[in-house]
């Protein structure tokens, strides 16, 4: 059974988390990262899982401590606060997870965060939502429901199509937006699957050589779509590079990210989704997981990006 380390200061947000993992992990808490120091000292975790802001040593200090001391632990980060204002040293830290707890803690959530960084797959919807239904369907498939002005997508089904042409993907972004707005999508959701089909066509390795393939869906109150390239060779690293310029802004005010050739997508994806999720395997796969609520109050800012090597081990 693996085994999660969870330092947080508030008690009662450490008892939810080992309450929730416990049926599946080992969990020890602590209530500060002095504490958290002083148990690693006498065993080994899979996991560690920290908040930000605590008494004493906050959750980057402890996190830099462990990647000197104990470089194989996987750690991922929690914040009550904005995660923009963490964007920075994310990117100096090499710190891949950090989860909002704004309003609430989403229990689901960390738990499917907790399973993808200790277990071995980290693709797919069905991860968060396990009777979930996918299907294949053709261009023309959606192209008829897009006709018929009364369809709506299939409730609880995730529909796969893949792409072959810049035809074919301007086309499936205007089908899919205008399906995915039949389910309140706001309009800008044709201008997130714009950018993002086209980056996934300009990192694809000879464009279209390998088709890349468009999700979408809706399950309960979500709204799903999923963009998938079999290059594998978006970096990590450049994806906190554009969200730094993300936060970053101009002498106008302005963020850095839309003068750059791949930043505006991801700039525009964040402001409107409220989960923005990035898996990766070196050289084999890139896909990009987006989940909306349309009746949301507000938006999940998580950085969120998982990384396999080109074998499918875990890397850190």
């Amino acid at each position: 059974m693996k085994s999660i380390l969870v330092v947080d200061d508030i008690f009662s947000i450490r008892l939810a988390i080992q309450d929730f993992l416990s049926p599946h992990f080992t969990v020890v808490t602590a209530g500060d990262g002095q504490e958290a120091l002083e148990i690693l000292s006498e065993r080994r975790f899979d996991l560690l899982l920290s908040d930000i802001r605590m008494p004493g040593m906050s959750g980057i200090e402890l996190i830099q401590h462990v990647q000197s001391a104990y470089p194989e632990m996987q750690y991922a980060l929690m914040t009550a606060y904005n995660v923009n204002d963490y964007v920075k040293y994310a990117r100096e830290h090499r710190i891949w997870n950090i989860i909002p707890k704004s309003t609430f803690l989403d229990l689901q959530m960390v738990g499917v965060m907790v399973r993808k960084l200790t277990g071995p797959d980290i693709f797919g919807f069905s991860l968060y939502f396990p009777d979930l239904i996918e299907e294949p369907v053709s261009i023309g498939r959606v192209y008829a429901m897009h006709r018929d002005e009364e369809a709506r997508l299939p409730a609880g089904t995730l529909l796969h199509c893949e792409i072959s042409s810049d035809e074919e993907r301007f086309r499936m972004c205007d089908m899919v937006a205008e399906l995915l707005k039949r389910h309140r999508a706001p309009g800008v959701i044709r201008l997130i699957l714009e950018e993002l089909t086209m980056n996934a066509r300009d990192y694809a390795s000879d464009q279209f050589t390998q088709p890349i393939q468009l999700s979408f869906g809706v399950y309960r109150d979500n709204l799903l779509f999923a963009v998938t390239d079999s290059s594998g060779r978006l970096d990590r690293s450049d994806i906190l590079y554009r969200l730094e310029r993300n936060v970053s802004y101009d002498e106008r005010g302005r963020p850095l990210s839309l003068q750059d050739s791949h930043g505006r997508g991801l700039f525009i994806s964040r402001e409107n989704l409220d989960h923005l999720i990035f898996n990766i395997q070196a050289g084999k796969k890139t896909e990009i997981l987006g989940l909306l609520q349309p009746e949301a109050e507000f938006r999940n800012k998580a950085i969120s990006i998982y990384f396999r090597d080109a074998d499918g081990r875990i890397v850190q």
